[in-house]
């Protein structure tokens, strides 16, 4: 078999399942982003999954440790390690023309693929080396909407439109709008904050999209050229992309495991196409998956509006008026910002672990401020207990009350410090009414484990 990992029952009553395709050349971050993750993730029904490659002894052996920590930790439940074979015909599947080597084309791959790793309704992907510096709470990922519930938009029976950071100004990656002869207006990758959510369903109709689009093309030199606005793309010099005709695939085609596959190899074997500003001439696999949601599920999706001018926001309110379109204040580059929307609904921050220095700092305070059993009994918290500042004392908004109307960079720095208790605040309200609703056993995992994480943290200064 596959070698992946056996996944959780809908009826196990996860939200959210977070995917992530790693390989064991980034072992060092991946391990030192652990904890961060291991503390936000006991009592949020999210589910994790860790995808590796089957054929290699040392990602088998570096999921293992992934699989050992969580073990340790009692998340065993809740965090799966798969690991995924070479598919057929790969060596027409990862070429490296565009966005790297064969392996980045492979990883890119997977993400299409992440809805085989959970049955959870909302996808999260993340690069496995991001610090999450915030519980990864339902008010964070998906917001109600009565309005918005169209088929497949429901958590929990209930209508809601999940929350997506991107710029307005157009698709950087050029490629993306040639494959899916779509308007890619939004770039989810621009703004560099994790996690991205897509709903499970719209993964799969994206694939067969690409797969149609594909089996129906012509032979052609050049592919058409534009982002969605006037003169958002050129076609760069370079090797001239293989086209799928007839129900064909590429040379020597007949080798595919899927229609799929035989849509992606056209994809990873495409000429260079620059995208918006002339930024990037290869393909994103999130960009190509948002802009094509955006498409044709928008009452799905809330997008939050970042390093974009107001003619850019106002020409994608315009077009697609069933999407929820909000303005933010730009974040920085480092990934570690959260935004608010105008009802006070935050996006989840993440802070880039790349350093390999472990979590954020943040985290500690905001365990310590999340469960105040553990300020009288843990001396890593003890410092916070007395800063003055309200809110690392235990204080809070009462559940239920709107949450503050702040707006654009709550964390300072690439490892998420909070720049400002009201960001504290605001993130404490939200997710001490989640975990008041949970059972006792998740409320009291939730705590073990900030408290493993403050340990680590006052260890290491």
């Amino acid at each position: 078999g596959s070698g992946q990992a056996q996944l959780p029952a809908p009826a196990e009553g996860f939200l959210m399942g977070m995917v992530t395709r790693t390989f064991h050349g980034r072992r060092k971050s991946v391990l030192a982003a652990l904890p961060c993750l291991a503390a936000t993730l006991a009592g949020f029904r999210t589910s994790v999954t860790y995808v590796l490659d089957a054929e290699t002894e040392e990602d088998r052996a570096l999921g293992q440790e992934i699989a050992d920590f969580f073990k340790a930790r009692g998340l065993s439940q809740l965090v799966r390690v798969a690991y995924e074979p070479l598919p057929p015909c790969s060596e027409k599947l990862f070429v490296g023309n565009l966005e790297g080597n064969a392996g980045k084309d492979r990883s890119q791959r997977s993400n299409f693929l992440a809805d085989q790793y959970t049955s959870a309704p909302v996808v999260a992907h993340f690069d496995a080396e991001v610090c999450v510096v915030a519980p990864l709470t339902p008010s964070y990922f998906a917001r109600e909407d009565p309005h918005g519930g169209s088929d497949g938009n429901h958590l929990e029976g209930r209508p809601r439109r999940l929350q997506v950071l991107s710029t307005a100004t157009g698709d950087h990656w050029g490629v993306d709008h040639w494959a899916l002869q779509l308007p890619t207006p939004i770039d989810v990758m621009w703004p560099n904050v994790f996690p991205i959510l897509t709903w499970r369903s719209d993964l799969a109709k994206a694939r067969d999209f690409l797969a149609d689009r594909f089996k129906h093309s012509e032979k052609r030199k050049t592919g058409p050229t534009g982002s969605g606005r006037a003169s958002g793309q050129r076609t760069a010099k370079g090797k001239r992309g293989v086209f799928v005709g007839a129900g064909q695939a590429v040379k020597g085609g007949g080798c595919f495991g899927s229609a799929f596959d035989a849509a992606y190899a056209n994809v990873t074997n495409a000429e260079r196409r620059f995208g918006f500003e002339h930024r990037r001439s290869g393909f994103s696999q999130f960009n190509m998956i948002l802009n094509f949601a955006l498409a044709t599920n928008p009452k799905g999706y809330a997008f939050h509006i970042v390093k974009s001018s107001k003619a850019s926001v106002r020409a994608l309110t315009t077009s697609y008026p069933d999407a929820v379109i909000t303005a933010a204040d730009a974040p920085s580059a480092g990934g570690s910002n959260a935004l608010d929307s105008k009802d006070g609904m935050l996006f989840v921050a993440a802070a880039n672990a790349e350093d390999s220095k472990g979590p954020a700092p943040g985290m500690r305070r905001l365990c310590c401020a999340l469960h105040p059993g553990l300020q009288a009994s843990h001396a890593g918290c003890r410092a916070f207990s007395s800063d003055g500042s309200g809110a690392a004392s235990g204080v809070s908004p009462p559940v239920g009350e709107k949450l503050p109307g702040w707006s654009g960079r709550c964390f300072k720095g690439v490892r998420g410090e909070f720049r400002s208790d009201e960001c504290l605040v605001a993130y404490l309200a939200a997710t001490r009414a989640f975990l008041a609703a949970r059972p006792d056993p998740e409320r009291r995992a939730a705590q073990d484990n900030c408290a493993a994480l403050v340990t680590l943290l006052a260890s290491t200064g």
